[in-house]
């Protein structure tokens, strides 16, 4: 999510290989050491293919909006959306409980205390559509 909230999107690869290895356990990220190949794997699918897919995820998000547009969502709530968006709808290897579940304790964790209500919401809809 921190890396998504850094990079906009912009030069993805080069945002997510500055994380990896500059970024210390203390800052929440493993340095690039410390982490499995399968980890750095994992971070890299996640953050490259919410990069890739932003169109069609902030469609996605913003048709569940009421009353709001997605240029109201706070920056770090509408990262953890894509990044919850991108696991929910384009990542099969994460259940769909898993990936809402983890966006609202990143939420509680770094958005204020309406975020985590907010980006269950979202993505409860989200998710209900999809298993239509």
């Amino acid at each position: 999510m921190r890396i998504l909230y850094a990079t906009k999107c912009e030069n993805p690869q080069e945002t997510l290989d500055y994380f990896i290895e500059n970024l210390s356990e203390e800052e929440n990220v493993c340095a690039s050491k410390k982490m499995t190949k399968q980890e750095c794997s994992f971070l890299s699918d996640l953050v490259l293919g919410a990069c890739k897919n932003r169109e069609e995820i902030d469609a996605l998000i913003a048709d569940k909006l009421k009353k709001w547009t997605i240029t109201r969502i706070p920056r770090v709530n509408l990262a953890i959306l894509r990044l919850a968006v991108f696991e929910l709808c384009f990542y099969d290897d994460t259940p769909g409980e898993i990936a809402i579940n983890e966006a609202v304790e990143l939420a509680k964790k770094y958005s204020d205390k309406e975020g985590a209500p907010f980006i269950n919401g979202v993505l409860g809809a989200i998710a209900e559509e999809k298993n239509g």
